[in-house]
């Protein structure tokens, strides 16, 4: 049987899938340099939110992840988009994207420092764009949302790129 039909991708979970696919995303962050750190408390909120959709295989074992994240009003943050190396080229990252952009109804913006990153971005329908471009309210929930060294870092030290899908 082919790959993709054993993969399934969740965003709901129980209390104890939550403790197991906290600790797993939290290991592949750990491992993963490109990728943003992120605490383990906020792995689990994150998860009971329904804001991580997740690549399982049988027997609940995680072979990726994307969090959407709602940043204001119809505006949501695509972020930490992941696949483990030995899944990667399968259709599973497909797969996860297309499940967190199923709302035709709402924005998306995504953040990377990786070029090759926008190139696949704007496959999904994104377009580069500058933080000027964004609606003032936005600009400054997604400001201040931010941490101070992150925002330091993307506007000062290494080069980021804004992407919107409308």
């Amino acid at each position: 049987m082919p790959f993709l039909f054993k993969l399934k991708i969740k965003n709901k979970f129980t209390s104890s899938e939550i403790d197991y696919i906290s600790g797993k995303i939290f290991t592949a962050i750990q491992k993963e340099k490109r990728l943003t750190n992120r605490p383990l408390e906020y792995i689990k909120k994150s998860l009971k939110s329904g804001f991580f959709f997740v690549a399982v295989e049988k027997g609940n074992h995680v072979t990726g992840f994307i969090i959407k994240e709602k940043l204001f009003s119809d505006y949501y943050e695509i972020k930490s988009w992941y696949i483990s190396p030995g899944k990667r080229n399968s259709g599973s990252g497909s797969k996860l994207m297309n499940s967190a952009l199923s709302d035709k109804s709402i924005k998306y913006l995504c953040v990377t420092f990786q070029p090759k990153v926008t190139d696949i971005l704007k496959h999904y329908g994104f377009k580069q764009i500058s933080l000027n471009q964004l609606p003032m309210n936005l600009l400054i929930k997604y400001v201040i949302t931010r941490n101070l060294i992150s925002v330091i870092r993307h506007v000062f030290v290494k080069k980021s790129y804004l992407m919107i899908k409308q």
